[in-house]
């Protein structure tokens, strides 16, 4: 349906920003369904049946957990025959390439080439925004679930700027003073905390929760 071509348009343009093949182990299919908002039984599914049908290789994928296909793996070495390097693993290839049509055709580790695909994978799961919020958020503890709230945030979505001022807010509270009382950072975005209402209180400030008439009031002022 236009669900599951919608899914296969986002693998086909992450396995070409990347190379000739993606991991898609069990943290890779949590973070893409984030990102596209579609649950993971739903991806599992277009998956199995994009096997099924050749566009992704089965055995592969049982293998290394990975998703390409000939068709794929075609299309890519012909854009890179001009590099003047090129990568490849032996075990992941599903087709013969040409070494005379290379200018400098290099065969590297499996192992090693998954691990630095991880590495990018890992670098590039947290969003500019989000690490500022991790850098000023003074609870670091459960990072990929406070990544999976911040990515969840429901309408009215707030400025960065508004949640990193309300941190520095809460800090200065009573509650946060002792630093145990502190929530996770996935707590504090679950709970829209950003949108607490602070006023000082003996040269700290304490926490006033806003009633939802009060913040639908602020969001018209403010046009959110």
């Amino acid at each position: 349906g236009i669900q599951g071509f919608g899914v296969l348009v986002k693998l086909y343009q992450k396995i070409y920003a990347n190379n000739y093949y993606i991991i898609f182990d069990k943290k890779a299919l949590l973070v893409f369904s984030n990102r596209i908002n579609v649950d993971k039984n739903s991806i599992n599914v277009i998956i199995n049946s994009c096997m099924e049908w050749g566009i992704f290789d089965k055995k592969l994928y049982k293998k290394f957990e990975i998703l390409t296909s000939k068709g794929i793996q075609k299309r890519f070495f012909e854009i890179v025959k001009r590099r003047k390097v090129v990568e490849f693993c032996d075990e992941f290839l599903l087709i013969k390439l040409d070494i005379n049509a290379y200018k400098n055709l290099i065969n590297v580790d499996c192992n090693q080439q998954r691990k630095g695909k991880e590495k990018e994978k890992e670098k590039g799961l947290y969003n500019p925004n989000f690490l500022s919020f991790w850098k000023e958020y003074p609870r670091k503890e459960q990072k990929k679930k406070a990544l999976t709230a911040y990515n969840k945030i429901q309408e009215p979505k707030p400025g960065l700027q508004i949640v990193l001022d309300s941190i520095k807010s809460h800090i200065k509270t009573d509650q946060w003073d002792d630093s145990k009382f502190i929530p996770l950072p996935a707590s504090f975005l679950n709970a829209r905390q950003w949108e607490d209402e602070l006023e000082p209180l003996n040269g700290n400030s304490q926490i006033i929760t806003k009633s939802p008439e009060q913040q639908a009031a602020e969001d018209k002022e403010y046009g959110i």
